[in-house]
């Protein structure tokens, strides 16, 4: 199925079928022609049927994806081919993953406080006990020593050395947060539901203030900033694929799919994969 946009800031959508037994990840490939916004999104296949629920490139190879039932897929070659690194000792569904510097070290998050950490590029995976009883969802590191985590109950909880030690550092915000990115040392951002909600800080994550726009009318569940502070990405429910090019002032909303969206991650402004429910 093709459909196309020629709306600028629109999504043109590739759908391509996956093999049988398979599933698929949305890529997706923004043109920038003549000062408009036009985008690609084809769909490769996976090793997987769980569902994906959030994505982190190092570069533009090398990626790695989880999702339900402790599922950990990687690529190293850009998503045409996926394999699946899972450690069957962690079941629980996993929500968010980071690889801040290189393609060895990285984290990864999930229900039932789980957090597991890597030195060697996912062959191995190490527990790290969590200070607070809620679910996890959002990691985000901003090396491989200072790093934090937003879970449920507005719960934030960071770490200045690589996950050894952490304090609570939340901010009375009453959504239930789905993922956090840092764009430097000072500017972060948080996205939620219940209420859905976009966050934003200035300050290293010290004051949150709520900067959802009102054409964002379906529950974000991923942010992504590929490239500093200004140009950014949301990806939710229902289809809901979001940018800004200000920070977070304004967002363009649109909905290539029906299907829920869980993580996105672009390899620069340009390039990005979003993944969701059924593999997709």
């Amino acid at each position: 199925m093709v459909a196309i946009s020629d709306n600028p800031g629109r999504i043109a959508q590739v759908i391509r079928t996956p093999k049988p037994g398979h599933s698929a990840i949305i890529i997706g490939l923004a043109l920038l022609v003549a000062g408009s916004a036009r985008a690609q999104w084809i769909v490769q296949s996976t090793p997987t049927t769980e569902v994906l629920r959030a994505v982190d490139f190092v570069d533009n190879l090398t990626g790695y994806a989880v999702g339900n039932n402790g599922i950990i897929i990687k690529t190293t070659d850009g998503g045409a081919t996926w394999t699946d690194v899972q450690d069957l000792s962690y079941m629980t569904t996993l929500y968010g993953v980071h690889f801040p510097v290189d393609t060895q070290t990285g984290y990864v998050v999930g229900a039932s406080t789980r957090i597991l950490k890597t030195g060697d590029g996912g062959s191995t995976w190490t527990p790290i006990t969590s200070p607070i009883s809620q679910h996890l969802r959002g990691v985000y590191f901003l090396d491989n020593q200072i790093g934090f985590v937003a879970g449920g109950g507005g719960k934030i909880i960071m770490t200045t050395n690589g996950g050894t030690d952490w304090t609570d550092v939340s901010n009375p915000v009453p959504s239930y947060h789905q993922h956090i990115q840092f764009t430097d040392a000072s500017t972060g951002y948080i996205v939620g539901h219940s209420p859905k909600v976009v966050l934003k800080t200035t300050n290293g994550g010290m004051l949150w203030t709520d900067i959802t726009d009102p054409d964002i009318t379906n529950s974000p569940q991923m942010v992504h900033f590929p490239s500093g502070a200004t140009v950014g990405y949301i990806a939710g429910i229902s289809g809901l694929i979001g940018k800004t090019t200000d920070g977070g002032a304004d967002w363009v909303v649109q909905y290539p799919t029906a299907t829920h969206l869980y993580g996105v991650d672009f390899v620069d402004v340009a390039t990005g994969f979003v993944v969701g429910a059924t593999g997709t």
